[in-house]
């Protein structure tokens, strides 16, 4: 009856549906341990942060099951088979992009580099990822 409503209900559930959980959890594993060594005692403990993640994960979670049990869909695509399949294809490219860039961050972070042309060449690999990670969740080709 209101399709500003709907409407508003499908671009939650579009956001949602491109948030992957494992992907955010990788990057805690890998990034959070560096960051601590770095802030020495400045910052939370790391289980904190730690649990701050899993927070955040359960409540992207618990956002999606209210999203589905107002709209009354059985997934997040709304219905949407253009967007599930757009999903599909690009998921396994995004997955492989953001453990790239993951690992890129954590030599970048631990400074695992012997020059600074190997700096420079991570430092690339790291625009190059962002920039791919942006266009893989894009909406459109």
């Amino acid at each position: 009856n209101w399709p500003w409503f709907r409407e508003l209900l499908e671009l939650i559930a579009m956001i949602l549906a491109k948030a992957d959980p494992t992907v955010v959890e990788n990057y805690d594993k890998q990034l959070i341990p560096v960051f601590m060594q770095q802030q020495a005692g400045k910052s939370d403990s790391e289980d904190d942060i730690i649990e701050l993640g899993k927070q955040v994960r359960r409540e992207l979670k618990s956002a999606g099951e209210s999203v589905l049990r107002v709209s009354g869909q059985r997934d997040l695509n709304m219905g949407n088979e253009i967007l599930s399949r757009e999903l599909e294809v690009r998921t396994p490219y995004l997955d492989a992009l953001n453990v790239v860039q993951c690992e890129v961050m954590r030599r970048l972070d631990n400074e695992e580099f012997q020059s600074e042309e190997e700096k420079d060449l991570l430092m690339d690999g790291l625009l190059v990822t962002i920039n791919g990670i942006a266009a893989g969740m894009r909406n459109s080709g």
